[in-house]
């Protein structure tokens, strides 16, 4: 039983010690500074992306509010002169 175990640990330490065996070894300071940039730089891109997109249905929201308005104005129109409706 005692064997068994002690095979049992071994071979659970033999299969395991590759996995520790293959992880990367630590970034050095420049690498970390050239990653670090590269996040910036992506980051950088998203935001301009963010912010054109946002332009965008900014620009889109005043037309329809524009529309609206115009519409709104229309609509009261047609209530105060029930007459219009009927020349149009």
């Amino acid at each position: 039983m005692k064997s068994l175990i002690t095979l049992g640990t071994i071979t659970f330490l033999l299969a395991t010690t590759p996995a520790f065996a293959q992880q990367p070894p630590p970034l050095t300071p420049q690498e970390q500074l050239d990653r670090a940039r590269l996040e910036l730089a992506y980051a950088d891109r998203e935001h301009a992306v963010c912010r054109q997109s946002l332009g965008d249905i900014w620009a889109r929201a005043n037309g329809m509010e524009a529309d609206l308005k115009k519409l709104q104005d229309e609509l009261k129109t047609l209530k105060e002169k029930p007459d219009a409706a009927k020349k149009k």
